[in-house]
């Protein structure tokens, strides 16, 4: 079990997850007045967040699935399940039953989702390190968190001042990704094995336009 399952709404947030994750130093870049930070520790990753928010959704899972979502999503239709969205089956058509903006990060035992919502409103960073991967809903946070500061991307940089939007999910800084409107990442950690990545898209503004689950 997982100590504080549920869904939280904080203001801000930052985990790292891996074989060692619960060894890795979090540290934060966020103003004092936000509030105290939470900490949650398991098998294969530690997750710090910070001002919580009034909750919009319940999660009526069995499981001890706990989810942080940083913005204001609102459900198509049913009820939420933090299970489905670690359920590699059903994980997809989960995520295009929630709309609004957000960044999404939610985590099992061994396995956790992050996402972004339709238009990618929502910011969610993210980087790999020694075997580990961090996110966060801020690029500050993950830069605090990582050993040390990446080297500046160019490209990355340029299309950020040309239009405020990275192309291709680049940032100003080499190795850390933004998640771009409809993508995912899926992160499993069994015990005893090497993290697990997968980076997937749940839909296209196309198909949600045409589908009759767009209008539920």
């Amino acid at each position: 079990m997982i100590p504080g399952s549920g869904v939280r709404f904080p203001r801000a947030f930052v985990a790292v997850f891996g074989p060692a994750a619960d060894r890795w130093e979090l540290r934060t870049a966020v103003a004092h007045d936000l509030g105290p930070i939470r900490r949650s520790a398991g098998l294969g990753f530690q997750i710090s967040s910070v001002g919580t928010a009034s909750p919009t959704l319940g999660d009526r899972s069995p499981s001890a699935a706990c989810a942080f979502f940083r913005g204001r999503p609102f459900l198509l239709s049913g009820e939420f399940s933090g299970q489905r969205l670690l359920d590699p089956a059903e994980q997809e058509r989960a995520l295009r039953n929630l709309d609004g903006r957000f960044s999404l990060l939610t985590v099992g035992e061994h396995s956790a989702l992050l996402a972004t919502d339709l238009l990618g409103a929502g910011a969610l960073f993210w980087a790999q390190r020694g075997g580990h991967v961090l996110a966060s809903s801020h690029l500050g946070w993950l830069l605090r968190a990582l050993d040390e500061v990446p080297r500046i991307d160019r490209l990355g940089m340029a299309s950020l001042l040309a239009g405020y939007c990275a192309l291709s999910g680049r940032t100003p800084y080499e190795g850390i990704r933004r998640l771009q409107s409809c993508e995912y990442l899926s992160l499993d950690f069994p015990p005893g094995a090497p993290l697990r990545i997968r980076v997937g898209r749940y839909a296209t503004l196309p198909d949600l336009l045409l589908t009759s689950d767009f209008d539920r």
